[in-house]
């Protein structure tokens, strides 16, 4: 999807709706995180039974999933009789490990049936002592080579590569030397594993520090430490502040975007609010190694956001960033599948401030949406529905100045993006705020108006629908006029 071209004029407000549904160019300086120390060690494989709804752990699981045809491995991994730890992976398992896992919370459920693909080369925990070591970043991992003959597994080129837990990826290359082999891969799809089968989970996204597995700013990850999340960066001309509470089925948040000048001129830009536990449901069904169907759905979307604005003397800003921060990311399993939810945020502001200019604006909006779409039938059907949606005045917006003058100021938060074997399936799904306002002189007219939407974005490509990638649907609009002053022409 191609980014919308900001017009530099100060007529009418300056939405820039389109900019709030993709990412923006950003550049970032010095970042300052304070969530505490970077996790160490690798990350456990997938173990999770079939339709498992925990806890309790249940006594009878019913059958196994199917298992794997051909030389393509073991039965897929159930999950301990007695809801015990999952196992881990091996301690040097190398650079880049993929964030660990989990645990379910009460409630979630997780479906994992499904048929592997003759072809593909299933390890799990079953087949323990079998990965040495792992280079995550550059997709390459060292077997032994006796474990691995011992175990009745294939490491052939073109086959497809199943790492429980951590990735599924093509052979390119399988060198053997001094009793490791070494293996090189390239992508590969989730329906050249799975033949035939189901994928799904239903899970509760909650704010409490056991539940949230890792904060990552650029490059850097952390583990936050108690219940806040505090972060400072530069962004463009900006001076960014995070503030992020965990209270368990409540997350109060602030944001703070802050541009010093000369005496009293400057910008700041502000949002504060809350947001409550969701869940995260999302079912992928494979037929004959093609995607019938997925469904991603964030149901029980409900917060709160006030929107602030307050500048003097600013001049222009034309910026559409998506934060370089990953403020929440909540990994869990579904069967050896790793899934990350990442919860971030994007930033727009448009803006034409003279030097005798100003404006102030602060409007809440709150909200019970869901969000959601439905791939079926080579089309993606908008689903998700606005629900009660509320936009009031906080503070009497105000712009003026002695020549033309807008600004507009946009949130998108919380901006949610699903990652399956660490492929990005959904790069957002989020509720998006707008506030902005103008005056001119031909025709004279002072406005102001709010809006709130739903959107997200789509990417099926790791789903091996190549045809639909970088698009966007939108689930709803709500707008309010919240100023027209003088001449302001009829819409």
């Amino acid at each position: 999807m191609n980014e919308t071209t900001v017009t530099r004029s100060a007529r009418a407000p300056i939405w820039i709706v389109a900019a709030l549904a993709v990412a923006g160019a950003w550049s970032c300086g010095p970042v300052r995180p304070t969530a505490g120390p970077a996790p160490q060690g690798g990350t456990p494989p997938a173990t999770a039974a079939a339709d498992v709804v925990q806890p309790p752990a249940q006594e009878d699981a019913g059958a196994a999933p199917p298992t794997a045809t051909g030389d393509a491995g073991t039965t897929t991994p159930s999950a301990p009789a007695d809801g015990g730890d999952e196992p881990t992976a091996p301690a040097d398992a190398g650079s880049s490990a993929p964030s660990a896992p989990l645990p379910p919370g009460e409630g979630d459920r997780t479906t994992f049936e499904v048929e592997w693909d003759p072809l593909a080369t299933v390890i799990d925990d079953v087949h323990a002592g079998v990965l040495l070591r792992a280079d995550d970043a550059a997709h390459e991992y060292v077997f032994d080579e006796r474990a691995v003959r011992a175990a009745g597994l294939e490491l052939a080129p073109g086959r497809v590569l199943v790492l429980a837990g951590r990735a599924l990826r093509r052979i390119a290359g399988a060198e053997a030397s001094g009793g490791e082999i070494r293996v090189t891969t390239g992508p590969a799809t989730l329906n050249e594993a799975i033949a035939d089968g189901v994928v799904a989970w239903d899970r509760a996204i909650t704010f409490s520090p056991d539940k949230v597995g890792a904060v990552a700013v650029a490059d850097a990850k952390a583990v936050p430490e108690g219940d806040t999340i505090e972060f400072e960066l530069d962004l463009e001309a900006y001076k960014v502040s995070i503030e992020v509470r965990l209270g368990g089925d409540r997350s109060d948040f602030k944001f703070t975007l802050v541009k010093e000048l000369m005496g009293d001129a400057g910008a700041k830009f502000t949002i504060g609010g809350f947001l409550e536990a969701f869940r995260s449901r999302d079912r992928i069904e494979i037929r004959d190694n093609q995607v019938e169907s997925f469904v991603h759905t964030l149901e029980g979307m409900r917060g709160e956001a006030t929107l602030s604005v307050a500048v003097a003397a600013s001049g222009e800003d034309f910026m559409t960033v998506e934060l370089p921060v990953t403020i929440m990311s909540i990994p869990f399993l579904v069967g050896p599948i790793p899934v990350e939810l990442k919860i971030r945020a994007q930033f727009v502001v448009n803006a034409i401030v003279p030097l005798d200019g100003s404006a102030l604006a602060s409007v809440k909006f709150t909200y019970d949406s869901e969000l959601g779409f439905e791939y079926a039938g080579g089309e993606v059907h908008a689903g998700g529905h606005a629900g009660e949606v509320a936009i009031e005045e906080e503070q009497t917006p105000h712009t003026a100045a002695s020549q033309a003058a807008g600004v507009n100021f946009g949130v998108g938060y919380p901006r949610v993006e699903l990652d399956v074997f660490h492929e990005t399936v959904v790069p957002w799904a989020q509720i998006a705020y707008l506030v902005g306002g103008t005056y001119t002189f031909f025709p004279a007219c002072q406005s102001a108006d709010a809006l709130i939407l739903g959107s997200a974005g789509y990417d099926l490509g790791f789903l091996g629908i190549v045809s639909l990638g970088g698009d966007s649907v939108e689930f709803f609009r709500q707008q309010r006029p919240l100023l027209r002053a003088g001449q302001c022409p009829e819409e």
